[in-house]
């Protein structure tokens, strides 16, 4: 690798990978969609290979054009998409993004179960770590509405969704915590209760995919709901 205007080339080809600025929402929601969904290979099998892949997956084909488009964006890299049947699989192979995502993402490589830690460059700017905390929501968040709109998440991450729910706190939300025994291992969860605070954090945190879909309609009253769906194209939510 080697220095190459605002990225690094590699030697033999004339494509620059970028290297992303550090404060941005963008590259927040890229790093909380990978913890959530996505895979570094193991370092050691990359090593052997000299294929230095970066894998997503997810249901949810919008949310994987999306990180295909942040991607982009970001590293100046297009993964390729692949058709798993009831889910897609987005994937690409280059050294740099892996290294920025090993050590400014702060993603294991391997098995990652119970590794993962909100990164540094997430506590030191306050727009990454917005992103960081609406990309794993968005992957592994669940929405439902019985009186009231909750937005949950669940994960094998102790020490993550306790550091979420602490930031979410010093943003003036009340998420609730708790845990529970599943298959064997304990999943830890949180969630936020109400209309109020599940339409602040769509406006203020964010929320891509169809769970932003699906929250954004249990939080339009039904007189609105249904004037929407009388002129063209209602009902429809913006592309974040």
């Amino acid at each position: 690798m080697s220095p190459r205007g605002k990225g690094f080339g590699v030697k033999g080809s004339s494509h620059t990978v970028l290297w992303p600025e550090y404060d941005d929402y963008g590259l927040g929601v890229l790093i909380g969609m990978i913890y959530g969904d996505g895979n570094l290979i193991k370092r050691s099998t990359a090593v052997r290979t000299g294929k230095w892949r970066v894998e997503f997956c997810e249901g949810d084909l919008s949310l994987v054009k999306r990180y295909c488009r942040l991607t982009k964006r970001l590293f100046n890299l297009a993964p390729k998409i692949r058709d798993r049947g009831t889910w897609h699989e987005a994937y690409y192979s280059s050294r740099i993004a892996y290294e920025f995502l090993t050590f400014v993402g702060e993603h294991p490589n391997g098995k990652k179960a119970g590794r993962l830690r909100i990164p540094q460059v997430a506590k030191l700017h306050s727009s990454t770590l917005h992103g960081l905390i609406c990309g794993l929501f968005s992957v592994e968040g669940s929405v439902k509405d019985r009186r009231y709109p909750r937005l949950a998440m669940e994960m094998l991450e102790p020490v993550l969704m306790q550091s979420v729910a602490e930031e979410l706190k010093k943003l003036d939300f009340h998420p609730h915590s708790y845990r529970y025994l599943k298959d064997g291992k304990t999943m830890f969860g949180l969630f936020l209760y109400g209309r109020e605070e599940c339409s602040r954090f769509l406006d203020e945190v964010g929320l891509i995919g169809k769970r932003r879909r699906k929250l954004s309609r249990f939080l339009t009253p039904p007189s609105q709901a249904g004037l929407a769906r009388k002129q063209p194209g209602g009902g429809s939510i913006r592309r974040l």
